[in-house]
């Protein structure tokens, strides 16, 4: 009798350590991921690599692999779009995009919305079957930017009536390779992407700010746009045909992230107000040294 109890209790402990064997398992895979941003597509990537446990079943696991990446999404994404393999992440030229989502927690209420829009790129095993990496995309200004946005409506930008000969453009690019001075300061600094870069003429009038550009085109496209190759197709794709054409003279701000051109960008654009929708509009591109 007290054998067979003996032997129900064995198999008692059996049938749970079985049941409960494949999460035990699951929880020791090891999670790393990687982080970087394509300023020219506007995209955060998440390289994830899971590794298996040697005894774990791993059809099981990779099957798993996705709910794994789902119940560490938080913790992955904050600390990807705070910091990727290439440093800070800076969002405008006073805070990092870390010290943003201090000062709007709301964002982080919104994390399970910008998981379920996060795209899977591949899933894919290691050539040894340990484990499974995967690949996803995040859309920085459709699917992050908006908790960022505080206003409903664009501010005007200052009308000239300084007369000059201006004409109605398309867009403005904005040359920006190299280094410049920085504004207010000694030395000198090479221009950092951000999610809101500002551009401001010499005499400090605002040509374009994210509270200048429409909502609507923030979530499209961003304040301005990025890139790194000089005859980039998407530089006729965001500021047209016909772009007013402009260099920048200083980098201003804490983090590097905003631009001082020369008066005359202003006079150019702003004189009776001729080129006021380019700004509503987003339509501007930076050529930089993109990390």
């Amino acid at each position: 009798m007290n054998s067979c109890k003996k032997n129900l209790k064995f198999i008692s402990a059996l049938m749970l350590l079985i049941l409960i064997s494949p999460v035990c398992l699951f929880s020791e895979a090891a999670v790393d991921f990687t982080s970087k941003i394509d300023w020219r597509k506007g995209e955060l990537e998440i390289a994830v690599d899971v590794n298996y446990p040697p005894e774990s079943e791993k059809l099981r696991m990779r099957n798993n692999s996705e709910n794994l990446f789902d119940e560490k999404f938080f913790d992955i994404f904050i600390s990807s779009i705070s910091k990727t393999d290439k440093g800070k992440v800076f969002f405008n030229s006073r805070y990092t995009i870390e010290e943003m989502i201090q000062h709007y927690p709301l964002i982080l209420n919104k994390i399970e919305k910008i998981k379920n829009s996060a795209v899977m790129v591949y899933n894919v095993y290691h050539n040894d079957m340990s484990g499974v990496k995967m690949l996803y995309r995040i859309d920085m200004y459709r699917d992050i930017l908006p908790y960022f946005i505080t206003h409903k409506n664009p501010h005007p930008a200052s009308e000239k009536y300084l007369w000059v000969p201006n004409e109605k453009y398309t867009g403005v690019v904005i040359y920006a390779k190299g280094e410049y001075p920085v504004r207010g300061e000694s030395g000198k600094s090479k221009l950092n992407p951000s999610f809101s870069p500002s551009v401001y003429s010499s005499a400090m009038d605002k040509i374009i700010t994210a509270e200048m550009v429409d909502p609507e085109a923030l979530v499209k496209w961003g304040t301005a746009g990025f890139t790194n190759i000089d005859d980039d197709e998407m530089i006729k794709e965001r500021a047209g045909e016909n772009p007013l054409y402009t260099m920048a003279e200083e980098i201003y701000g804490r983090n590097r992230t905003d631009i001082v051109v020369p008066a005359e960008t202003a006079d150019l654009l702003f004189y009776k107000n001729l080129n006021t929708d380019l700004v509503k509009e987003g339509r501007f591109i930076i050529i930089s040294d993109l990390p």
